[in-house]
């Protein structure tokens, strides 16, 4: 994103791909709005715009969800580890073994650099 001139790659449909080639989110789009994806081009990036970036906060919840339906990695981007306590819950969550905790400490103190 070049924010000094407001250009946002997504809005003219840049980047876009994953949400305008799924088949879900142009039946919804095409149900919710009367029209094709490619018959607009910026409503349907804005709506997949307010599709993927909700704003609103994750939760441990979604974690356990993720957990239970996701055998690949996951990674926690943007989570508050800045507090011990927050850091021993995500540890927790996965269940990691005192070893792998301290590892994980090491990774998590160089990456916070």
């Amino acid at each position: 994103m070049d924010l000094d001139n407001a250009y946002v790659p997504f809005l003219p449909g840049i980047g876009n791909e994953v949400g305008f080639s799924d088949p879900a989110f142009q039946a919804k789009h095409k149900k919710d709005s009367g029209n094709e994806i490619d018959d607009d081009i910026t409503a349907g990036s804005m709506v997949w715009e307010n599709t993927i970036f909700t704003g609103a906060a994750h939760t441990w919840d979604e974690l356990d969800f993720l957990k239970r339906n996701w055998d690949g990695p996951i990674v926690l981007k943007g989570w508050d580890v800045s507090s011990w306590s927050n850091y021993m819950l995500i540890l927790q969550a996965f269940n990691l073994s005192k070893m792998r905790r301290k590892q994980s400490h090491r990774v998590h103190r160089v990456s916070s650099c």
